[in-house]
């Protein structure tokens, strides 16, 4: 369900780290937006930003902002939202993304979560009729 995944590897070829972006389960979505308290905020354009992990041999050294600046390139100006632990101190610095809400549990995670969001309306208008490249 990727729409795009993006890699960091060394100079000789070895994949040290991946990330992605995707269009999940719209209902999962919206589910994301109403577990944080800001049903009003979802966005069905919104692509999710996931699956992104750094080999512990390779972390402070650059190659998770590597990855990030490579997705944040390539989503532009779309709205985009990541789910993230509240206790992963190991990300830091994303100021592209706000938290949207409060934090939560879902049913799938014993880990308290929270929602961030970049180019996201408070409110999100249909008939504004955005175009998002």
């Amino acid at each position: 369900m990727a729409e795009m995944l993006f890699f960091t590897q060394t100079e000789d070829k070895v994949i040290v780290g991946v990330g992605a972006v995707r269009y999940a389960n719209a209902a999962y979505h919206k589910h994301l937006f109403q577990q944080a308290g800001v049903p009003e905020m979802y966005n069905p354009h919104s692509i999710e930003s996931c699956w992104i992990a750094v080999r512990p041999d390779y972390r402070r050294q650059g190659v998770w902002n590597n990855n990030r600046e490579c997705r944040m390139q390539y989503l532009g100006n779309r709205p985009c939202h990541s789910v993230r632990r509240v206790d992963n101190k190991k990300i830091v610095g994303d100021p592209e993304y706000r938290q949207a809400g409060s934090n939560f549990y879902a049913k799938t995670s014993e880990d308290e979560l929270r929602l961030m969001v970049s180019n996201h309306d408070p409110v999100y208008n249909p008939s504004k009729r955005l175009r998002y490249v």
